[in-house]
């Protein structure tokens, strides 16, 4: 049972821990024919825990239905709440990570005598574009020329492991976007676009270049050709002697419009600052050196020239839940490390492991047991007592919960189809957390809010799990929480 559960400020402790308690010294089955569902896959030998709760008018959670609730399971992206609640409790939705450049030397006449030192602030949300414009910026304050080196700053977390396969993987070749390994400076979420444009006619080689423009550590091999009608592109990356190449090859039909696709890049910070040193010379700004990547206190006699700010933190934790982005997850996991244990370097691993403490306070080691913020460990666990809690307490927390709350799905507006299947009820009255995977063992999640007739609120987590050799279908998983929650709906 969780331990020490904390919900907004002015909330006492105890509060929560004795609705916690309560709602698990009650939990009993979901019966039959209530929901079907959840109790069908676990007797074909899946694990299950689940909880549903409706709140009061005083905000008190009262239990509709549980099972297992205080089994802790692999949550897969639905840990993503839990970087959410403490990215918002922290730092507040309208923070923005603010990006600094530093010249090494005095600027005269438009000369900056040394070298120009991009600081990564660990902002998730830098593009392309914010590297254009921090440029145009620069030139616009007088700066013509760098007669050093752009050199990109990574003290914010140090140098940083793997950890993840998926991400071990990637360091050496990727057929994704989502794998890019982990790094205090990165664009675009640690990947480069690539423009795929049909040729003139049928049988002539399509064109195939990386965007904004060619840079020394990413080479294009093409083998493209355009098509009356087909579109049949294939792309993977491959990392030799630190450079990328990304291999391209297929068909493209003719009179198409441009296709643009991204893939996952073996060094993020070493890519971010190539982009941003084109961009220097496109926005009339000449630079005498290249591109260094360091470790090391920026120095003492540095100016900071300017200084870029990132998208609003709102915004940057909607499309986190939304598109279930992994790399916004965990570097909002490594910042949260940063700031709060300031001076203690740590892993992903080791800044995942106290997720949820802003709302959910100190745990007992045992639930949850989060390895990242983006759901792709599979050796993290938690309940659906613990995710219900932290639910709870962001409901609470009037300042927090609307932001919080917006980064959630609703089946109707959700992009993928297998969400919108289902009544009125399900696609109107139900906003979530999906999260899968299928690898070492099936997962699936489902954990937000539901509203009633009346309009009052309460919320839900459902996590399966398959055991070993019985793999199932994220279909056949999302129509079995489907139904135990529509069935749930049709009551209240």
């Amino acid at each position: 049972m969780l331990k020490g559960l904390r919900p907004a400020g002015w909330l006492p402790v105890f509060y929560l821990l004795a609705l916690l308690a309560s709602l698990l010294s009650n939990a009993a089955p979901l019966r039959a024919q209530e929901a079907a569902g959840l109790p069908a896959m676990a007797a074909m030998g899946a694990d299950v825990t689940a909880l549903v709760v409706r709140f009061d008018d005083q905000g008190r959670a009262h239990r509709i239905a549980s099972m297992n609730a205080d089994q802790p399971l692999s949550p897969a992206s639905v840990s993503k709440l839990f970087v959410a609640a403490d990215a918002l409790r922290t730092y507040g939705a309208g923070h923005e990570f603010s990006t600094p450049l530093y010249g090494t030397g005095p600027v005269q006449g438009g000369v900056l005598q040394g070298d120009l030192i991009y600081v990564a602030s660990g902002d998730p949300s830098i593009t392309q574009d914010d590297l254009g414009r921090m440029a145009d910026m620069l030139r616009a304050s007088g700066v013509q020329r760098i007669t050093g080196r752009l050199r990109v700053n990574l003290l914010r977390f140090g140098p940083l492991d793997c950890e993840i396969k998926d991400r071990c993987q990637a360091l050496r070749r990727s057929a994704h976007a989502y794998d890019a390994p982990l790094a205090a400076a990165a664009t675009d979420f640690g990947t480069v676009a690539v423009m795929v444009t049909p040729g003139s006619g049928a049988g002539a080689p399509a064109n195939v270049s990386m965007l904004p423009f060619p840079i020394p550590a990413v080479r294009i091999n093409a083998a493209v050709k355009t098509h009356a009608s087909s579109m049949a592109l294939n792309a993977g990356r491959q990392t030799a002697d630190g450079v990328d190449t990304i291999n391209v090859s297929g068909s493209m039909p003719a009179g198409a419009a441009p296709f643009i696709f991204h893939r996952a890049i073996s060094n993020p910070p070493l890519v971010l600052g190539q982009i941003l040193h084109g961009y220097l010379q496109r926005s009339g700004i000449r630079i005498d050196g290249g591109v260094t990547v360091e470790d090391a206190p920026v120095p003492a006699d540095a100016r900071q020239l300017m200084a870029f700010n990132g998208q609003r933190l709102g915004l940057i934790l909607a499309d986190m839940l939304r598109f279930s982005n992994n790399a916004i997850a965990d570097i909002l996991t490594l910042d949260l490390a940063a700031d709060l244990r300031p001076g203690q370097r740590q892993s992903l691993a080791a800044a995942s492991g106290r997720l949820g403490e802003t709302v959910l306070g100190p745990g007992d080691g045992q639930d949850p047991q989060l390895f990242s913020g983006s759901g792709l460990s599979p050796e993290s666990r938690v309940s659906a007592a613990a995710i219900v809690a932290l639910l709870h307490g962001m409901y609470l927390d009037t300042a927090s919960f609307p932001d919080f709350y917006a980064g959630l799905e609703v089946p109707m507006s959700a992009r993928g189809r297998t969400i919108k299947r289902g009544n009125t009820d399900w696609r109107t009255r139900v906003a979530g957390k999906t999260g899968w995977l299928s690898e070492p063992r099936s997962v699936f999640g489902f954990a937000g809010y539901w509203r009633a007739r009346g309009g009052g609120f309460g919320a839900f987590a459902f996590l399966v799990n398959s055991r070993k050799g019985r793999p199932f279908g994220r279909g056949h998983a999302f129509d079995a929480v489907r139904s135990d929650i529509s069935a749930i709906l049709q009551q209240y």
